[in-house]
C-alpha cells in the first residue's frame, strides 16, 4: 500500500530544495557542448552567451563576427570580421585562421605580414560571402550551431601562438540571416 506523502515529509523536502538551491546545485548550473573538431581535438564549449574573449597573455581574440554585407547591385551577403590584440608590443608577421569544425578544414584568412590598426590591434575581414560560399554553409542548417576556429598567430621573434575559439551561432540568428538573403 503506497503511504500518501505526509505533512512531516512537505518541510523536510522544502527544506532540502532551499539548501541545495543556496548551495548552487539548483539555481546555478552551466552546460558545456562536448566537440570533435576535425583534427580530433575535444573541446568543451560553454553553452551561455558570452562576448569572445580569448587569450594568452600576449595575444587576445576578441571579436569574430558574421556581418550583413550589402553589394552595389543590392545583393545581401555576409563578410567574417576579426579582431586581436597584441601585448607587450608583439607584432604579427602572419596570422592564420582556420575553420576546424569538420573537414574539410578550410582558411578564412591567411594574412602574411599583417598591419596592426593602432600598432596593437589586427582588423581584417573576409570579401562579402554568399549562401553557397563554404564557409558559410553551414548557415543553411537553421538548428544551432556550434563552430571551432583555430587562430595561428606567428610574431615576428618567431614565436607561435594558438588559440582556439569556439563559436556558437544560434538558429534565429541564421533564420534572420537566411531571410536577408532572400529579400
Amino acid at each position: 500500500m503506497k503511504t500518501p506523502l505526509s505533512a512531516n515529509r512537505i518541510p523536510a523536502a522544502a527544506a532540502l530544495l532551499v539548501l541545495l538551491g543556496a548551495s548552487g546545485c539548483v539555481m546555478d548550473q552551466s552546460y558545456d557542448a562536448r566537440v570533435t573538431t576535425a583534427e580530433g581535438e575535444v573541446i568543451d564549449v560553454p553553452m551561455t552567451p558570452h562576448p569572445i574573449d580569448v587569450s594568452d597573455g600576449v595575444v587576445r581574440v576578441f571579436l569574430f563576427q558574421f556581418a550583413p554585407v550589402t553589394l552595389p547591385d543590392g545583393a545581401k551577403r555576409l563578410a567574417i570580421k576579426c579582431e586581436a590584440g597584441f601585448a607587450g608590443g608583439a607584432r604579427p608577421a602572419s596570422i592564420l585562421v582556420r575553420d576546424i569544425t569538420e573537414a574539410p578544414v578550410m582558411t578564412v584568412f591567411d594574412v602574411r605580414d599583417p598591419v596592426l590598426a593602432d600598432g596593437k590591434n589586427w582588423i581584417d575581414e573576409t570579401a562579402a560571402l554568399g549562401p553557397s560560399d563554404d564557409l558559410i554553409r553551414f548557415m543553411a542548417n537553421i538548428d544551432n550551431s556550434i563552430r571551432i576556429y583555430r587562430f595561428t598567430f606567428t610574431l615576428v621573434g618567431g614565436s607561435v601562438h594558438v588559440l582556439t575559439v569556439p563559436i556558437i551561432v544560434p538558429g534565429i540568428l541564421k533564420e534572420v540571416i537566411e531571410k536577408s538573403f532572400s529579400g
